[in-house]
């Protein structure tokens, strides 16, 4: 999310009287636009960040809450209320004058910063070519981690790398349902394709059928990466010809020569 975005679409919520008045005034230009509701929670001593949360500011269902917390909630969407916010997009405008006034203020700046860091992705990196996760307890562990790592800003993840020895198979989708990342790249590990009575039981390959993600390896696709390198250069096909959305994509890097 660019800083133009974040003044424009986004509230958060007690930044300041000046603050309010111009979120007011863009409230249209948030229902219109699908802008967000933010709320940071700052510790009261030294006013530091502790936890940064969001919201769809309009859902079009009655109660519609953040991931990962009760305090913030959409307001409804309705036929009614559309007609409203197109009506006062333009004089609503006017009043956006008092957030721009609003950023002579430090703290309003600190809370647009931290703001804009909570909406861009990061990619988040699993073990390494050095240190590969051996079995599935470390690769817990290592999600842990990250995990905590990554709770005060909440920040989604862009391309999540794992790294295993060449011999962990994986196949739990829970972690990487909670991450929901653009690409996953599994390097040197294998994909667990485990069946019951004919249908596949709770691993990784059901969530991708489910969410029509596409696995690149060299039995799906020509072109394949076949290195690291190559895989995060790798730039997920678009859905169709007449849409700018990419596939999600979990690609399948060959196992390590030593694991061979």
């Amino acid at each position: 999310m660019g800083h133009l975005s974040t003044f424009f679409n986004t509230e958060i919520q007690d930044s300041g009287f000046l603050s309010a008045i111009g979120d007011f005034g863009l409230t249209p230009v948030r229902y219109l636009f699908n802008g967000n509701k933010v709320l940071i929670k700052k510790d009261e001593q030294d006013n530091s960040t502790i936890e940064v949360h969001h919201v769809e500011s309009f859902y079009h269902e009655k109660y519609h809450y953040s991931k990962s917390t009760a305090e913030l909630e959409s307001s409804t969407a309705s036929m009614l209320k559309c007609i409203g916010m197109i009506i006062g997009l333009v004089p609503g405008f006017f009043l956006c004058i008092f957030k721009a006034f609003a950023y002579f203020s430090a703290d309003t700046r600190e809370d647009h910063r931290v703001a804009k860091l909570h909406f861009t992705p990061f990619d988040m990196t699993l073990g390494s070519k050095e240190a590969p996760a051996a079995d599935k307890a470390a690769l817990k562990l290592l999600f842990k981690e990250e995990k905590n790592k990554n709770k005060k800003l909440h920040r989604p993840v862009k391309t999540l790398t794992i790294h295993g020895n060449g011999f962990l198979s994986y196949g739990s989708s829970d972690r990487i349902n909670k991450l929901n990342p653009e690409k996953v790249i599994l390097a040197g590990i294998m994909i667990a394709k485990y069946e019951y009575e004919n249908k596949h039981d709770d691993y990784i390959l059901v969530e991708l059928e489910k969410t029509k993600w596409q696995v690149i390896n060299s039995a799906t696709t020509d072109d394949a990466p076949t290195t690291l390198e190559e895989a995060q250069e790798f730039t997920p096909p678009r859905k169709g010809w007449f849409t700018f959305d990419r596939w999600r994509v979990l690609i399948e890097i060959p196992k390590p020569a030593a694991a061979t």
